[in-house]
């Protein structure tokens, strides 16, 4: 998972965008504690009749991810489809391909331009299609076939209204927004903006945006040359293999390692020379004799933050056997008042280290963190005792590791 998916992830996180999976109609009735407006119901269940009469379609979807300040990144996804079965999807960023996905109707091919690898299986009916734009990494592309997916907005639980917003122009279409606001926790708020083509009725662009203690991150997705109906033919979805690209068994075998294959079970881990919030330097030998648990993770990372009451049920209950926790956090620049209003208002005193660098933070980086929540338990003996274990398997791993003679 790269940097961009992992902030993906924190703002699709929400039930409702789980794109794919059938879904009932959108209901007359919420329940009471929604503010669901009629127009705003009648301009989905139209979008969504619309998507599902398109035989064909093809654009660019521009995609930016915002996590703060100068921290910004940008991406490009263009696409075909032709129902049922074929699908061509190809990201890039800055002009430079990052990966592709071709569904041809009996085999399904992805490529990873970064790690010089593919892999071509084979795939049957809508699946293909399905699996390409997911590829794709957009929630625009994968919501386009599957519209129906909206309903679970309007169900949700943690939906608290769905209204009409102003409209937008955007090209030569004029877009009429639904707002749908959702409580993700306290303090969590996300607004999922749909941009609805007044003309074709057609969904044009998706905005999602999760208020966070102290700051904001935002994911929007918008086409740049959306073509209904294009006349699509099967040497659109022909895969022909890139030059110098390795050919691999599985899709497993494409999934880019989370962290520094060098950090495993038995292994010393990576020295770190960094300073803390209170700019005192923190180093491995401060926790020599000690069980330590190196905890990856940030204010902005929805399931970090759903992960910390079991990681403070763990300090809380093993630190008098000697138990410590180091954080290191991959906030955002000038986000150190906000990080240590959080830790105190979530009872955690333990160290953390933070130099505002975001996914290029020191400690991050020298580790090869590539998505949070990550951990990396420490033994008595200095040798790492576990790797990434949380929810349930984080008390036991404490256990064993703090029973070591």
């Amino acid at each position: 998972m790269s940097p961009r998916l992992s902030l993906a992830a924190v703002l699709l996180s929400v039930g409702a965008m789980s794109v794919g999976v059938a879904a009932p109609p959108i209901p007359k009735k919420a329940a009471a504690a929604r503010a669901i407006s009629p127009q705003a119901r009648a301009l989905l269940t139209q979008m969504v009749a619309a998507e599902k009469g398109l035989t064909s379609y093809a654009g660019t979807i521009s995609i930016t991810d915002m996590a703060g300040p100068g921290q910004s990144r940008r991406s490009q996804v263009a696409l075909k489809v032709k129902k049922p079965n074929l699908a061509a999807v190809t990201v890039s960023s800055g002009g430079t391909p990052m990966a592709q996905a071709v569904a041809d109707g009996s085999t399904l091919a992805l490529v990873d331009f970064g790690q010089k690898k593919y892999v071509q299986q084979p795939v049957t009916g809508a699946a293909g299609p399905a699996q390409a734009l997911e590829a794709g990494q957009s929630a625009l592309a994968s919501f386009t076939l599957h519209p129906e997916s909206v309903s679970q907005i309007i169900t949700g639980a943690r939906t608290q209204s769905v209204m009409v917003g102003p409209a937008d122009v955007s090209g030569s279409e004029t877009l009429q927004n639904v707002v749908a606001r959702l409580q993700m926790q306290p303090g969590v708020v996300e607004t999922i903006t749909f941009g609805i083509g007044q003309a074709d009725h057609l969904l044009h662009s998706l905005a999602f945006n999760v208020s966070l203690p102290g700051h904001t991150v935002s994911h929007t997705e918008a086409f740049t040359d959306f073509q209904a109906g294009p006349a699509l033919t099967a040497a659109d979805f022909t895969f022909t293999p890139p030059a110098g690209l390795d050919k691999v068994a599985s899709a497993e075998d494409m999934q880019p390692p989370m962290y520094d294959p060098r950090l495993k079970v038995g292994a010393a881990p990576l020295t770190i020379t960094a300073s803390d919030l209170a700019g005192k330097p923190v180093s491995l030998d401060d926790y020599k004799g000690k069980v330590v648990l190196l905890d990856f993770w940030a204010t902005w990372c929805g399931p970090c933050v759903g992960e910390m009451p079991n990681v403070v049920a763990a300090y809380d209950k093993y630190h008098p056997q000697g138990f410590e926790i180091v954080g290191i956090s991959l906030d955002q620049p000038n986000s150190r008042a906000a990080l240590t209003s959080f830790t105190q208002q979530h009872h955690m005193p333990w160290r953390q280290i933070y130099d505002g660098g975001y996914w290029q933070s020191k400690v991050p980086q020298q580790y090869g963190v590539q998505a949070i929540p990550f951990s990396l338990l420490i033994g008595k003996d200095g040798k790492i005792a576990a790797v990434d274990p949380r929810g349930p398997a984080l008390a036991p791993a404490v256990r064993s590791a703090l029973a070591q003679k």
